[in-house]
């Protein structure tokens, strides 16, 4: 299987090529353009895998706020509330404790 040669690669091998040879016919330039055309589409994903990575990748980080929040208000609530039943008060606020009507 032939190695796909890298943009830098190709880049590398056309400056080599025109300080060695210089400007000296144009199809020499039209062929590295080519070359160099080839190697950048090679390296770069399509818009449509991109988009659906992103995508992807944008839904995960929202699940993950998500939960996180999920996860944060059960823990933070849960213990204080079973904590407060467990010690026998009750979450209503008792009224008629030192309570006295006005006297008319």
């Amino acid at each position: 299987m032939a190695r796909t040669e890298s943009y830098f690669d190709v880049l590398t091998l056309a400056v080599n090529d025109l300080s060695d040879h210089g400007y000296d016919d144009p199809s020499r330039v039209l062929y590295w353009t080519e070359r160099l055309r080839k190697a950048a589409d090679a390296g770069t994903t399509s818009p449509e895998i991109m988009e659906r990575m992103l995508r992807e990748a944008m839904a995960s980080t929202y699940r993950n706020l998500i939960d996180a929040d999920r996860s944060s208000t059960a823990i933070t609530s849960a213990p204080r509330a079973s904590r407060w039943r467990r010690s026998g008060r009750s979450c209503a606020p008792n009224w008629t404790v030192g309570f006295s009507p006005p006297q008319t």
